[in-house]
């Protein structure tokens, strides 16, 4: 779909009284939550290129802040980043798109992605399949992962000082601006 629509039918969806349930029905119906490829595409577009380019500038995972803004439907992002070790993970929706069945959706289509080489910029192979394991054992994922969803959140209005957070990301927010 072209994006400027299907930003224009969000955008008229986000002021609509129910609008953001109707939004969630043509997801799981006819959008990005009809099936895993979404996970495991943007897997291979986005966290592979990220993690490569973190690892580069040193990101610690013991220790560094992230925060992704526009966690959309399926947390991607910020599962990648808990299998690899990370403990201080921060993502933010304007709408609060997340659901739980989403969550542990994303995680068992991540399976697939665990032996991927950008994982050890980070931990082991051993680490990562660990890391899995318990988050898919656990009632609370996020919490298991050590991620905090925050929604509805403006990530302009979040609080956090200046260089209190290590790396700030986005992916596919432009087209709800």
């Amino acid at each position: 779909m072209n994006w400027k629509a299907k930003g224009l039918i969000q955008r008229t969806l986000s002021v609509l009284p129910g609008g953001v349930s109707c939004n969630h029905f043509l997801q799981k119906n006819f959008g990005q939550l009809r099936s895993d490829s979404a996970i495991t595409s943007a897997f291979q577009a986005d966290v592979t290129v990220l993690f490569e380019r973190m690892a580069r500038v040193g990101i610690d995972p013991a220790t560094s802040r992230v925060l992704e803004i526009g966690t959309g439907w399926l947390p991607t992002f910020p599962l990648s980043l808990a299998l690899a070790g990370f403990r201080n993970i921060y993502t933010v929706d304007i709408q609060p798109h997340l659901r739980e069945a989403a969550v542990r959706r994303t995680l068992m289509a991540l399976n697939a992605c665990l032996d991927h080489p950008c994982f050890q910029y980070f931990a082991t192979r051993e680490q990562v399949h660990a890391n899995y394991e318990r988050m898919l054992r656990s009632e609370n994922i996020l919490a298991a992962a050590n991620i905090i969803y925050s929604a509805p959140c403006n990530a302009a209005a979040t609080g956090w000082k200046p260089g209190s957070l290590d790396l700030i990301t986005s992916n596919n927010v432009f087209e709800h601006v």
